[in-house]
């Protein structure tokens, strides 16, 4: 055996990654609630918006960083933002 590992197991080395590091977006949403336009803040351009409802279904798609919900039903939903090829989820609240 050797350090913590015995001979009924297999040894395997793993590295670590600092998930802080993992996504170099800065995004914001607001407002948040909203009950009519969306503004995403993003310190790179936005290439798409998806936004699902809770079940996953998509309501909405968008390639732009402000956008009207207006027709969304109230409650809660996901968006995911792609911009410089990376992707960031969100959760925001319709009104």
């Amino acid at each position: 055996t050797a350090g913590n590992c015995s001979d009924t197991s297999d040894c395997v080395t793993m590295t670590s990654t600092n998930l802080e590091n993992f996504s170099s977006l800065a995004i914001k949403l607001y407002p948040n609630p909203v009950s009519d336009n969306l503004i995403i803040q993003a310190d790179k351009p936005i290439e798409s918006v998806i936004i699902y409802d809770l079940i996953g279904t998509i309501t909405q798609e968008e390639y732009t960083s402000s956008f009207s919900v207006e027709k969304l039903i109230p409650g809660i939903y996901l968006i995911e933002i792609t911009a410089n090829n990376q992707t960031i989820s969100k959760r925001f609240v319709k009104q």
